[in-house]
């Protein structure tokens, strides 16, 4: 998504369906969805953000989102457990049941309800061009979220407060795919072993930053005397200075002149870097 400055966050598409059984936590958690990411984007200031009531705004870039699965399944067993006003009959002895006490004494254990909450949540979401209203990206995320049992269905959480925790890795997840980012690459010059005098200076030169007259002198003593180190040295300070295409073409002569492997080992590296830029230009083209 590097190159988009503004985003827009279309309001989640809920299921009809699961509205009732829900409880209307189906809304809730879109709502969740729409607000938290709002407010992360926001908070790292990487775009502008945009919301389904900014009608007029014309956003780089589109989040939609769509709940495809809200399932509640509200499940109960049936527990035996001691009873703790149970108290023992002596043989021989009948005892009767106080009236209005509301306890029972007569039988050692009691049957009880325990109730459990269950949610199935299904989502899709796509990034989509502003300028083409083409699909950069589509995603989906799937949870299954279960509560603890309860002696009371009152007692059970919400729908929403079982998923609450996922859908903020999910609006994480949605933050990390869109935010601009930056690859750097490293790499060490070959060192000199003849001493000759000119590449001293390159190299120091090189050290102190200046890398195209660091490069200009390594070119130089390459095309004179062929040394290795020097061509080696001037391509890869190429890729210092991100003329990639040039770079893999110098390489490409001192490893038809040498067959040295680290040449061929640096072409390598040159190719991958080639590789990655050409994927930020692709992305970037897309919304053009």
């Amino acid at each position: 998504m590097n190159g988009a400055s503004s985003i827009g966050i279309e309001n989640v598409i809920v299921p009809s369906y699961s509205h009732y059984s829900s409880n209307g936590d189906d809304t809730r958690v879109a709502q969740f969805v729409e607000e938290s990411l709002a407010r992360k984007i926001e908070s790292h200031g990487y775009f502008t953000v945009y919301t389904s009531r900014d009608r007029r705004a014309n956003p780089d870039i589109y989040f939609d989102a769509e709940i495809v699965v809200f399932e509640v399944n509200d499940t109960s067993r049936q527990v035996k457990v001691e009873n703790p006003d149970y108290v023992p009959v002596k043989e021989g002895e009948r005892r009767v049941e106080r009236r209005g006490t509301g306890k029972n004494t007569t039988d050692k254990y009691l049957y009880e309800y325990r109730y459990q909450r269950k949610v199935h949540f299904v989502m899709k979401y796509s990034f989509v061009d502003g300028y083409t209203d083409k699909v950069i990206a589509t995603r989906q995320c799937e949870f299954t979220e279960k509560s603890s049992e309860y002696d009371r269905t009152s007692d059970l959480p919400s729908s929403f407060d079982l998923l609450k925790s996922d859908i903020n890795r999910v609006t994480d997840d949605v933050l990390y795919a869109i935010q601009p980012y930056y690859e750097t690459c490293s790499f060490d010059l070959l060192e000199d072993e003849t001493k000759n005098e000119d590449l001293k200076q390159a190299d120091k030169l090189a050290d102190k930053g200046e890398l195209g007259e660091s490069y200009r002198i390594y070119k130089r003593v390459y095309d004179q005397n062929g040394y290795f180190v020097a061509g080696y040295n001037a391509a890869m300070l190429q890729v210092a200075l991100a003329n990639l295409s040039q770079a893999k073409y110098e390489m490409e002569k001192v490893y038809a002149a040498s067959g040295d492997s680290r040449a061929r080992d640096a072409l390598d590296f040159i190719d991958k870097e080639i590789a990655s830029e050409q994927k930020l230009k692709k992305q970037d083209a897309k919304r053009k």
